[in-house]
């Protein structure tokens, strides 16, 4: 969840229901929808209205795929759920049902500063996807940049005119990859991620490294595979951060 969403919550008028309990487990159905219809029991008696908690019972019976254990953090208001958000891992404090006037997000505050955030940067020659991710949360953000394609393609010429063709690719190529490490770069400096992934071509990916600045390579991951793809939204793979063992892809390397 990013600051502008967390601030239109709070902005937003009328009574929250708040809920932090944790996520679904390996129980059996029949205990888990029993501990879901003490869920909404509990929110009731605590002045919750009726369709906020049944709202919160319908969304905890959808299951976000997460490993066990982990946390949910549900906010409900006027009979909507307005706010679904899991995390890989246990939960960080003692269990919240509760209905006021704002909501109650320092559950959510907690896991949020606890996860790890990464860019993932996804190159060819002539453009690149860049995803600002948090572990076991998904892309916050996505940019796309398309660079020029012109005369991308080295000709095989003869002579003189084969190495002018070339030179200009290469220089195609090259300013490409400078406004992706330009872009990098700003989003580096304005959300500090832990560290950066780059994958996609390998020229790509080498003139991507040559115009990264110091800070930048510093937090710099080489991914050998053209995507970098993740088994499911639980985190990282261990490689990076240690967070957990289920990328697709655990060669990674600086």
């Amino acid at each position: 969840m990013t600051r502008d969403t967390l601030t239109a919550l709070l902005q937003r008028p009328g009574a929250w229901t708040s809920v932090y309990v944790d996520g679904t487990g390996a129980d059996p159905q029949v205990e888990e929808e029993a501990r879901r219809r003490a869920v909404r029991e509990r929110l009731i008696e605590s002045g919750a209205p009726d369709d906020d908690a049944r709202a919160i019972e319908q969304a905890l019976a959808q299951s976000q795929g997460f490993p066990s254990p982990s946390a949910r953090v549900l906010l409900a208001s006027g009979g909507d759920v307005v706010l679904d958000e899991g995390f890989v891992g246990p939960r960080l404090g003692p269990e919240r049902l509760s209905h006021s006037a704002l909501p109650s997000v320092l559950p959510l505050l907690r896991h949020q500063s606890a996860a790890a955030r990464y860019i993932v940067v996804e190159t060819s020659r002539a453009s690149a996807e860049i995803r600002l991710e948090r572990a076991g949360g998904g892309a916050e953000a996505r940019f796309d940049i398309d660079g020029s394609t012109q005369d991308m393609t080295k000709v095989q010429a003869g002579g003189g005119l084969q190495s002018a063709f070339h030179r200009y690719a290469e220089t195609t190529w090259k300013r490409n990859q400078d406004e992706v490490a330009g872009a990098v770069t700003d989003l580096i400096r304005e959300e500090h991620p832990a560290f950066v992934v780059v994958s996609g071509d390998v020229r790509a990916k080498q003139l991507l490294r040559d115009a990264l600045d110091e800070t930048a390579r510093d937090l710099r991951r080489r991914c050998r595979h053209r995507r970098a793809r993740f088994r499911d939204r639980s985190g990282l793979c261990a490689p990076c951060c240690g967070h957990s063992r289920r990328c697709a892809h655990p060669s990674l390397d600086r």
